[in-house]
């Protein structure tokens, strides 16, 4: 019997604050909250600079703690489902989105863009500038011509249907 306690303990202490049922050891337990060393240093490197410059690690942990609580707080609170909470969290999504496929799009065209000697020349004698700048200049006209060229057939290609009667009793707020 003191040899299934004494392995017991010894599990105990060797899984530390591991979640059940888990692979991976929990660095931090909050509640029924578990964060891994691999989600710790994750959250570690988002802190900016400014939030990590002169603390210990142990601040940091303490820091990310206090986000967590706060974090946990909120969900218990139901804030994350709440609907503005929602709209802020839709609106972030679709702009990372746009972000990242115009981001995306726009390496494409670059990798794929040529800019000839010949083009360089043609400008060279338009303008006064160093051809490295006529070059980058040529390049950013192309490709954003390929990227215009592009939203088009994604227009072209798309069924798009306004009812431009219901448009009309809509009021878009001016921009000034």
């Amino acid at each position: 019997m003191h040899r299934i306690l004494s392995v017991l303990l010894l599990s105990l202490i060797i899984t530390g604050c591991a979640p059940s049922g888990s692979d991976k050891q929990a660095l931090i337990k909050i509640d029924d909250y578990y964060m891994t060393r691999e989600e710790f240093l994750n959250e570690v490197n988002n802190l900016s600079g400014f939030r990590r410059a002169g603390k210990t690690k142990e601040e940091i942990t303490d820091d990310i703690i206090q986000n967590k609580l706060l974090l946990l707080e909120a969900q218990k609170e139901g804030l994350d489902k709440q609907p503005p909470f929602m709209r802020m969290i839709q609106n972030f999504w679709e702009q990372s989105l746009l972000r990242a496929v115009v981001e995306k799009k726009m390496k494409e065209f670059t990798a794929a863009t040529v800019v000839t000697d010949a083009e360089i020349s043609a400008r060279a004698a338009q303008i006064d500038r160093p051809a490295s700048e006529i070059k980058n200049m040529i390049l950013r006209e192309k490709v954003n011509k390929k990227f215009e060229d592009w939203l088009l057939s994604l227009k072209t290609n798309a069924k798009i249907c306004v009812d431009k009667k219901a448009l009309e009793t809509v009021r878009v707020p001016d921009s000034e």
